[in-house]
């Protein structure tokens, strides 16, 4: 179940050349499986765990920041506008638990999903 945004979002990620671009365009087809470990990220680009680790370390980024911030985005997206449940949004951004989804959720935005779904905020 891929939207419209996660493919937008992929067609601009596979023209950026940047190291969280590439790391994005890797995780977005896979975020709803849960399975996505720095591990797995590091050898399908042909990466050490502990070279990915630098690499991300000279651009200021860590590689679990990275990821939160991809599934903060897009669960906005998926909440906005009402475009799926809230089960599907916490599935989709890789989560068993809807309410770790929740929790998550919670502290990315300072509000629970249910209110973004009743009163979208456009970001």
């Amino acid at each position: 179940m891929f939207s419209r945004h996660a493919e937008d979002l992929l067609r601009s990620l596979e023209a950026a050349a940047s190291l969280r671009a590439r790391i994005e365009r890797l995780l977005i087809p896979i975020l709803h499986t849960g399975e996505t470990g720095m591990d797995r990220i590091a050898r399908e680009m042909g990466l050490s765990r502990a070279t990915l680790y630098r690499r991300l370390r000279t651009e200021g980024l860590s590689y679990e920041d990275l990821l939160d911030d991809l599934r903060a985005r897009m669960a906005r997206h998926y909440l906005d506008g009402q475009k799926v449940s809230l089960a599907e949004a916490a599935y989709l951004t890789g989560f068993s638990d809807p309410s770790a989804f929740s929790r998550a959720y919670l502290r990315w935005t300072g509000r629970r999903p249910g209110a973004a779904r009743r009163a979208p905020q456009r970001s």
